[in-house]
């Protein structure tokens, strides 16, 4: 057999041999990166899906105006001073802490959260941040609040708390509650339950007049 055929034919055989070779791992660098793709698209999917915001205990405001400032100050400090978060993450910390009539102001609002961020905490301030419509609703609460049924500390507890956050609320909005004392115990001690009253004029000073700090004693 003629020494140059069996050359040119092992020649040929091996350029084919390598050029299958290299096809072959042409195609398993393909596959290689569709499964990286895909798998990347996996990741990016799961890690959005799994995202979750820290857990910030916030209350709940219902766009009662006697509810606002307490709101406002505990949300502020929680979540409008982090700096940690951006106005996507605020908005939706907003957007679940709002229930009843204060939820319809952000039912229009969802596209752009971080935009409307600031939207509407100013839909919020025009429409619940009425000074005498607050302290309205305030002392509302106060001449309202329900008696007591039985003697029980727990009953007591929540009464004279109530009073102290109207009293603190009413004094932030400029009101001078340091007068105050005389009406807030008459108010304050006909909530009271028919044993507890008793227990309460056995305890007063007789020579003077109770103050609140009386009633945070008793």
């Amino acid at each position: 057999m003629d020494h140059g055929f069996l050359f040119q034919y092992k020649l040929l055989s091996e350029a084919k041999k390598l050029c299958l070779d290299c096809q072959n791992k042409a195609n398993s660098f393909v596959e290689v990166d569709r499964n990286f793709n895909q798998g990347s698209l996996r990741f990016a999917n799961f890690g959005n899906n799994s995202i979750k915001l820290p857990a910030i205990k916030l209350s709940n405001f219902d766009g009662q105006y006697q509810n606002w400032l307490e709101f406002k100050d505990g949300f502020k400090a929680l979540v409008d001073d982090n700096f940690t978060l951006n106005n996507t993450q605020r908005f939706y910390y907003l957007r679940s802490a709002l229930s009843k009539e204060a939820s319809i102001i952000i039912k229009s609002l969802e596209a752009t959260a971080a935009e409307n961020y600031s939207v509407v905490c100013s839909l919020l301030e025009k429409r619940v941040e009425n000074k005498a419509l607050m302290i309205h609703n305030h002392l509302k609460s106060i001449f309202e609040y329900p008696k007591m049924q039985n003697e029980s500390y727990k009953e007591l507890r929540n009464l004279y708390d109530a009073y102290k956050k109207h009293l603190r609320s009413l004094e932030s909005l400029g009101e001078n509650i340091n007068s105050w004392d005389t009406l807030i115990i008459y108010l304050l001690t006909m909530k009271f339950d028919d044993v507890t009253r008793r227990d309460w004029e056995s305890y007063q000073y007789v020579a003077s007049l109770p103050s609140m700090e009386d009633t945070h004693k008793f």
